[in-house]
């Protein structure tokens, strides 16, 4: 099955220019990936599906636990974060959106 955990809405410490630094900067950030699902299908039981809570509070981790200068730096880290936490999961993709602009905004995938 298709996951998708969409426009989480994370704080992180990101960007190069001194007015970027101390000051967390809103993210959204979305999260994509694969997982065989049939288990949890005919169990029901959270035990044997993915918890997608623990996803979300991973990336909220990952945000907050130190500055990252570049998107590109940040999306690498969560993607080796989440692939080491999840290893039952397939082909992850994480999208990163950031407003730096007053009317606009610049998004990595």
């Amino acid at each position: 099955m298709h996951y998708r955990l969409k426009n989480i809405e994370v704080p992180a410490y990101i960007g190069v220019y001194e007015s970027e630094k101390g000051l967390a900067q809103t993210l959204l950030i979305n999260v994509d990936f694969f997982f065989d699902a049939n288990k949890a299908a005919l169990s029901d039981a959270l035990e044997d599906t993915i918890d997608y809570s623990e996803i979300e509070a991973l990336v909220r981790k990952v945000c907050l636990r130190e500055h990252f200068q570049l998107l590109e730096k940040l999306h690498q880290v969560l993607i080796a974060a989440i692939e080491e936490s999840f290893p039952q999961i397939s082909e992850l993709s994480v999208s990163l959106e950031k407003f730096p602009f007053e009317s606009g905004s610049i998004i990595l995938k």
